[in-house]
């Protein structure tokens, strides 16, 4: 799983090998069910932002940063992770994820070795800046 590549596998079977990741976290207690089922929906959410998008606003997606997540990279699998923690610290009594510590290290035990570490802190917050499901509260969503 590479969650900072340029150029990684298609999204299908990226995303769901991906997602069978973090499912193992929920296996050896690292997520709650819940923590990884808000990851996927948040996903599903971002997916169907994407899809919705008329042919004038995906051309334009494809060239304006701010436009939503690109469907053919891993900020999808970024985001199903980064939503699964905001989850685990919300049933932590926590409101906030801090990704300053995050950034640039492995997210969960393990996963070092396959080299699925977490972008650098400004290009994970770009990321996040991006998403149609992210956002403040004057953002409308």
């Amino acid at each position: 799983m590479d969650l900072i590549s340029n150029n990684p596998p298609a999204l299908a079977s990226q995303t769901h090998s991906d997602l069978l990741a973090l499912q193992a976290q929920v296996d050896n207690g690292q997520l709650r069910p819940l923590d990884y089922q808000f990851g996927r929906f948040i996903v599903s959410l971002e997916q169907e932002h994407t899809e919705q998008q008329t042919p004038v606003e995906s051309d334009l997606a494809s060239r304006a940063p701010q436009a939503g997540l690109r469907a053919d990279t891993a900020e999808l699998t970024l985001l199903a992770c980064t939503a699964a923690l905001v989850s685990r610290e919300l049933g932590r009594n926590h409101s906030c994820l801090d990704l300053e510590p995050l950034a640039s290290a492995a997210l969960f035990p393990g996963w070092e070795a396959s080299g699925a570490v977490a972008p650098a802190l400004s290009h994970w917050c770009e990321m996040l800046r991006r998403s149609g499901c992210v956002g403040g509260p004057s953002d409308g969503r």
